[in-house]
Formats: C-alpha cells, sequence, structure tokens
C-alpha cells in the first residue's frame, strides 16, 4: 500500500500543471527553445545516429538541426508511465514530411523542478 501511494504522490509531483504539455507543444512545433528550458544541465541525447552526453545548450543546437530537416506534421502520445524510481516517461509517435520518429523522453524530479534527463529521436518503422 505504501509503494502505490509513493507512487501516486511522485507521479503528481512530476507532472507539475503544464510541464508535459508545454514540453510536448514545444516538440510539435519544433520550438528547441522552449523545450531546453526543461533539459536537465547535462542530457543524455540521442538523435538518431548521434548519441552523448550533452550540455543544454548543445542538446539544443543538435534537436534545432534535426527539426530544420524534420517539420513535425503529426504527433501521437504512445504511451507513458513511470518508473521504479518515480520517473516519469513519455514515447511520442512524430510524423514529418521526411519519415516517422519515435522519440522517448525521461522526466525526473529535481528540487522543486520537473526536467528531462533523457531525450531521444530513432526512425519509426512500425508506420
Amino acid at each position: 500500500m505504501k509503494g502505490i501511494i509513493s507512487i501516486i504522490l511522485a507521479s503528481m509531483l512530476l507532472t507539475s500543471p503544464g510541464v508535459q504539455d508545454n514540453i510536448n507543444n514545444a516538440i510539435k512545433s519544433s520550438n528547441t527553445q522552449a523545450l531546453a528550458q526543461y533539459f536537465n544541465n547535462s542530457i543524455d541525447l540521442s538523435v538518431l545516429s548521434k548519441e552523448s552526453v550533452y550540455s543544454k545548450a548543445q542538446a539544443e543546437l543538435i534537436l534545432r538541426e534535426f527539426f530544420a530537416k524534420h517539420k513535425p506534421t503529426s504527433f501521437k502520445i504512445a504511451h507513458e508511465g513511470t518508473a521504479t524510481d518515480n520517473s516519469m516517461y513519455f514515447i511520442i509517435k512524430l510524423g514529418t514530411a521526411n519519415g516517422n520518429f519515435r522519440i522517448y523522453y525521461l522526466l525526473k524530479q529535481n528540487g522543486n523542478q520537473t526536467l528531462i534527463y533523457k531525450f531521444r529521436i530513432d526512425t519509426d518503422n512500425d508506420e
């Protein structure tokens, strides 16, 4: 019972009003500046074959390059959940004129902020 209560409380903390909506809206509109506001100081970023741990500024530049080539045309949350460490994750199906992609991002609580610690973009061959 305590486990269920702690998951519910963590979920409530992580779902501070608007955070996921703001992140998802930034992805939909390819607004990397708005998206980067939610990055942890260092972020595990993977965009297709480019993967490493980057600073906020580096990660924003890499994503800006991606979105310049792949303007979103469709957006669907395919899955979301809470992990055992009380972090939250989202899987997004993103359609573009140049192909379909799967975006995964991981949110964790850092003090009073909910931040993205991991962000991954892969080709989506399921479409």
